[in-house]
């Protein structure tokens, strides 16, 4: 097999890492919008609460004989949530735009160690096949 449970898992970071972009890009693009509440991705606490019992993980099967796993799948994990009643501005608008940049920063340093984890996979299987040659 070609690809690992650990580089599936990395390229759903990639994909949680992308969601919480556009969430910071769209706040950004608000932060002079009267009464916009800021947005963020909740994939960690979605998780935690599912690890701590208090909510089921959910996945999904692609053949009739394997396990079922109750839920409609790991998509469900990536949630877009609105950040309290907080207002920053005069405006009504929630939008701290330091905050946000760090949490821009911070994205993108997580997003490039999945990338590079995941190209590094892709390398390293690429030139096993050309070995075989």
């Amino acid at each position: 097999m070609l690809v690992s449970s650990t580089t599936r898992m990395n390229e759903k970071a990639l994909d949680i890492a992308a969601a919480r972009h556009q969430a910071i890009l769209g706040n950004l693009a608000n932060s002079d919008t009267p009464v916009y509440k800021s947005r963020f991705v909740s994939f960690e606490e979605e998780l935690e609460k599912a690890t701590e019992g208090k909510m089921p993980l959910e996945g999904i099967t692609s053949h009739k004989r394997h396990f079922k796993i109750s839920g409609s799948g790991e998509a469900g994990l990536i949630k877009i949530a609105v950040l309290g009643p907080y207002v920053f501005n005069t405006n009504g608008n929630s939008v701290d735009m330091d905050y946000e940049m760090s949490l821009m920063a911070k994205n993108q340093l997580a997003y490039s160690v999945f990338a590079e984890s995941v190209s590094g996979h892709y390398k390293k299987m690429n030139g096993l096949l050309r070995d075989l040659k």
